[in-house]
């Protein structure tokens, strides 16, 4: 054996057993004597990933496809650093490339998936679910991804499903325990999503995003209190996250603080202008507080920004309404019956009008 190919064996020893460190200086070591040697390349790279550079992670694994264009293994690790780069395009053929090759690599296919829903193809997101369970039928990644591409679809039931079979895989898994609990919140089973939320956050409590789902839950359990002290936990990780500020400002507004959920719409609005549920509600807000011009001008951008949707048009309908537009009013609730010519809001506010 060549003190190389030495270095190489302790090298990936050292990888295995976590010792990157001491594994990526035998890697470097072997580069100096042998440039072109395609699993220090490849290894190396994905230590550099593990560290957080991913420039240089992608730098190396591309010398190493130089060096080996046909290794599976290093295109589909290229589409993971490609991801992290947030270059999701350009990660999508890099595991079109490994699958060109070894089109039953069932990670390749979940990895894919994943990509696909970023960028918002969720039916051949499943497509390549499918093609990864076909052969690893108990690849939680997989599973995960297919419940994710399902709910995108609306279909809750099967998307629920899904998350299931991921669970029994990996019980501990806040990720796929969260988005369980969206899937049962879609399905109106809001006691069951509350505990797998609150499941996720036993596991995981530093993940924002689950405590403001989890407050969420609770506004529909009408139990607001408990809802704005989730929200204000998810606000102290990230202060400035629209989706939370807003969630607080109604958790706020059910508890009769509206002077105090105005301050959260409003500052979610200046954080994300075109956040349409953030633009009603503050909306709403002004009109309360006297400033109908100004709460009429955001339901406007809303309904501009949400172009169609009869919920939106429904709740512009009822602010023209409060603030003595009737025929504008009108006019919002019969866009809104063009839109969807069974909707509740819709009809009960054409009736109010002809009334």
């Amino acid at each position: 054996m060549s003190d190389i190919e030495a270095d190489l064996e302790r090298a990936i020893a050292l990888q295995h057993g976590g010792q990157t460190n001491q594994a990526a200086e035998l890697y470097t070591r072997v580069l100096k004597r042998s440039p072109h040697e395609f699993h220090a390349l490849h290894l190396l790279g994905l230590i550099e990933t593990q560290r957080g550079r991913n420039r240089e992670a992608e730098r190396l694994i591309r010398k190493a496809l130089a060096v080996d264009p046909t290794a599976v293994a290093a295109h589909s690790n290229l589409g993971i650093v490609l991801t992290q780069l947030g270059r999701p395009k350009e990660a999508l053929a890099a595991f079109d490339r490994a699958l060109a090759i070894f089109p039953y690599d069932a990670a390749a296919l979940s990895n894919r998936a994943k990509i696909l829903l970023d960028l918002d193809r969720p039916e051949e997101a499943l497509q390549a679910c499918d093609r990864a369970l076909a052969t690893q039928p108990k690849l939680v990644n997989a599973l995960f991804n297919r419940g994710n591409a399902l709910r995108r679809l609306g279909r809750h039931a099967e998307a629920l499903a899904a998350y299931n079979r991921a669970l029994a895989e990996a019980p501990g898994n806040a990720e796929v325990l969260s988005n369980r609990g969206n899937a049962l919140f879609d399905l109106d089973r809001v006691e069951e999503a509350l505990a797998s939320f609150d499941s996720a956050l036993d596991l995981r409590p530093d993940i924002a995003p689950i405590e403001a789902q989890r407050g969420n839950a609770l506004l529909r359990l009408a139990r607001p209190e408990e809802a704005l002290a989730s929200f204000e936990r998810a606000l102290v990780a990230e202060p400035d996250n629209p989706v939370f500020l807003n969630g607080g400002g109604k958790a706020l507004d059910a508890l009769g603080r509206h002077d105090e959920a105005m301050v959260n719409y409003s500052k979610a609005v200046a954080a994300a202008p075109d956040y349409v549920e953030a633009l009603i509600n503050c909306g709403d807000s002004l009109i309360r507080f006297g400033r109908p011009v100004e709460g009429l001008r955001l339901f406007e951008r809303a309904a501009h920004l949400a172009e169609g949707d009869a919920d939106v048009l429904v709740r512009w309908g009822a602010a023209l309404t409060a603030t003595g537009n009737p025929a504008a009013a009108t006019e919002a609730y019969r866009r809104a019956l063009e839109a969807a010519p069974n909707h509740p809001g819709a009809m009960a506010g054409i009736g109010a009008r002809a009334e």
